[in-house]
This record gives structure tokens, sequence and C-alpha cells, in this order.
């Protein structure tokens, strides 16, 4: 009671949330392991404060009620079915935020598992998941997570590289033409398209170029001067304004640019225009 109206004090006078963690009554050659208990019960504990625990209470966490149905979202994953896995991932998260006893070591639990069916995958299809996740900055997936919403980050991205790694074609291509045609007057990069899609630039760029036929810098490119051809024959904005339009604020670079894709300078057009 005296700590449950401690916890209702801080909270009220303070603001603060805080647990009080109980021992066993310990003789003094056990203290320092019933201090170490009280460590790790606190550091397992994710969900809940402003309560009382105590370490008679501790029971032994159950993995398995939690773990990835890995049978079923491999299934999903060969089959493309991304939507599908996605909702399973959100579904089995909600189910261990609902848990009142949910331990570090039981969100460990998840992502080994989960690593497991990753690896499995990738080895089957012939990918390399260091080649895969190197880049990725948002994947966490070799670090033992501290939070649901990290360890849901990092699974929910993963699934998605692994989608467009086993399913290019459709998704993938097709978003970062999507991307580059929205972009074309801001600078972008290989490293910005590879981000925006989780692949690894290298494997973005020999993907793109088989697909399209053409190197992401050589698309980009006609992108932007088929743009600016439009604005010069149907115009009469300056062309050097239709340069920075595009992001050539060196006018002599835009022009040679030009040049390499119509064989005639942006002058030369309008006035055949």
């Amino acid at each position: 009671m005296r700590c449950e109206k401690y916890i209702q004090d801080c909270y009220t006078y303070f603001g603060c949330n805080i647990s009080c963690y109980i021992g066993n009554r310990s003789n003094m050659y056990e203290i320092a392991d019933t201090y170490r208990q009280l460590l790790e019960m606190e550091y397992n504990n994710l969900n809940k404060s402003n309560q009382v625990y105590r370490l008679a209470s501790l029971g032994n966490y159950s993995i398995k009620t939690m773990i990835p149905r890995i049978s079923t979202w491999t299934l999903l994953m060969e089959h493309g079915q991304l939507e599908e896995i996605q909702r399973e991932i959100h579904g089995r998260i909600e189910e261990l935020s609902r848990k009142p006893e949910l331990s570090v070591s039981e969100l460990e639990g998840f992502r080994q598992e989960f690593m497991q069916m990753v690896h499995y995958i990738l080895h089957k299809n012939g990918l390399s998941a260091f080649e895969l996740f190197q880049d990725q900055a948002g994947i966490h997936l070799y670090a033992q997570p501290r939070n649901l919403e990290q360890l849901k980050a990092s699974v929910l991205q993963a699934v998605q590289v692994i989608h467009d790694q086993l399913h290019p074609n459709c998704s993938v291509i097709q978003r970062v033409q999507s991307y580059i045609k929205e972009h074309l007057h801001e600078p972008i990069t290989r490293e910005q398209l590879s981000s925006y899609v989780h692949l690894n630039p290298a494997y973005l760029s020999r993907l793109f170029k088989r697909e399209v036929g053409e190197s992401i810098t050589d698309y980009i490119l006609f992108a932007r001067m088929a743009q600016a051809k439009d604005l010069i024959s149907n115009s009469t904005i300056p062309i050097s304004e239709v340069a920075k339009t595009f992001g050539y604020h060196n006018f002599s670079h835009f022009s040679k640019m030009f040049r390499k894709v119509y064989r005639v300078s942006p002058q030369e057009f309008r006035q055949q225009s």
C-alpha cells in the first residue's frame, strides 16, 4: 500500500510515471543476486508503469505465444501477398501490445524467429541478406529491439525489401519511374531512389537497366529534356529560365545535355520550332 500511495503521489505532485519493484526477503549473501533480478525485471518491463511489481510473482514468459507464424508468412512472401503479410504483422504486434507482462526477451524471440524466415527465403532465392540490408538505415534486424514500434518498423521494412526483390518487375520499377516523374525539378540521386524503394543502389541500377533498357541516369536525363523541349517549343519562357526550372543553373551544361539528346542546341531547337 505504501508503494501504491508513493506512485500515486509522484504522479499527482510531480507528473511522473514510476514503478516500484519489491524483492524477496534475502540474507546478506543473497542481496546482490536479488538486486540483479530486480534490475532485470525492470529492464524487461516494456508495457506498464505506475505499478508495484514483486519478484515473487515473476513467472517464466512464454515466447511461443507470440512468435511469427513462420510457415504462413513464408508462403505469403513467396506468392507476393505483401498487403496480407503486412496485415499479419500489424495483427501480431497488436497482440503483443496487449500482453500485460511483455519483456525484452520476448521481443528478441520474435526477432530471431523472423530472421530465420528471412534467411531461409533469401537463401532459397539466391539472395544475400548482407547486400540487401547493409544500406538500409531504418532496418535494425540485427540489433535487439527495445520497444514494439522499433520492432514493427524494422520487420515491415524488411518485408517490403524482400517483396521487391522477389517480385520486382511491376512494383519497384514503376515506383522508381513515378518518383522520377514527380521530382524532375529537383536533384535526384541513385541513393535517393534506392532508399525510396528499399534496395541496394547497385542492385537497383542493374534491375532498372534490365527492365527499362537504359540506365537510371539516362532515364532521368531524357525525361527532363523531354519536358524542357516542350517548354521551349510551346512557350516564350527564356531558355535560361527553362534550364533553371530543371535544376541546371549552369546554362552551358544544360545546352550540352539538350544537344546530347536532340542533336541541336536549345536555341536552334526554338528557332526550328
